[in-house]
């Protein structure tokens, strides 16, 4: 006989909730690898809580996920203006009052970045599930959620989704028939295919007119890199020395 706690005997939500963060924490690594890609952060924690109902005072964005429902993303506007300076590389504004954080003003901009995140978190969650944003719809959120805690550079910020009765109904089906989402199985399919790395071990700098004049067999002076970035498919990803290991050059990774 299965276990059931005497809170979940009668009380379907709590299993689901369980269920989704379970699920949720399985691609807590790919979750932060896109926020780090996005935001221009090295070091990026993402926690994994239950969330029964949508956060007061906040922008959302809808994704329809076919032959599942609808998902919704909430997302604080303070927290939306925080990922923009992120995304854009430039220092966030001092909040000097709480007023102030009330009173962020948001532009489309924000809501097209928060959108573009939800979808790439999407389509880690869902395997890749074919889904489209949509700007109005008659759905509701069930009780049924999660929220992503990021931890990076001393902020903190949390994205929270939750589902429609028609996902949940979905995901209750698959609970009922034993049929999980196989972590392993998504990413064997991915392990194994061939990835190009490439990284720039020289740089240097020239005028314009230096560059326009030159010529074939011209010889430009560069200098040798100490710290590189290595990128995978043209993602910079690892950073890292050059070295020479039994003749074979390559590089160190140092994060």
């Amino acid at each position: 006989m299965k276990e059931c706690s005497l809170t979940e005997f009668g009380n379907p939500s709590i299993k689901m909730r369980k269920f989704l963060l379970k699920h949720a924490g399985h691609f807590s690594n790919e979750v932060v690898d896109i926020f780090k890609f996005n935001f221009s952060c090295r070091h990026v924690k993402a926690s994994f809580s239950e969330a029964h109902k949508p956060p007061k005072n906040s922008i959302k964005t809808v994704l329809n996920i076919e032959d599942f429902g609808h998902v919704f993303f909430f997302i604080e506007p303070q927290a939306a203006d925080i990922l923009l300076y992120k995304h854009l590389n430039t220092p966030s504004p001092i909040r000097k009052s709480k007023r102030s954080v009330s009173d962020t003003t948001l532009t489309q901009t924000h809501l097209r970045l928060f959108q573009k995140l939800t979808m790439a978190i999407t389509n880690i969650l869902t395997a890749d599930a074919s889904h489209y944003a949509v700007e109005h719809t008659d759905h509701q959120p069930s009780d049924i959620g999660t929220t992503i805690t990021f931890t990076f550079d001393d902020q903190q910020i949390d994205i929270t989704f939750m589902l429609d009765d028609r996902y949940v109904k979905k995901l209750r089906d698959l609970m009922e028939s034993n049929e999980t989402f196989d972590r392993e199985e998504i990413l064997n399919n991915l392990r194994y295919q061939p990835v190009e790395l490439g990284c720039v071990m020289l740089h240097g700098q020239c005028t314009l007119h230096e560059l326009t004049s030159l010529q074939p067999g011209d010889f430009m002076p560069m200098t040798l890199c100490k710290n590189l970035t290595v990128k995978v498919n043209g993602h910079p990803t690892f950073f890292g020395k050059l070295q020479s290991i039994n003749s074979e050059l390559g590089v160190e990774i140092d994060g």
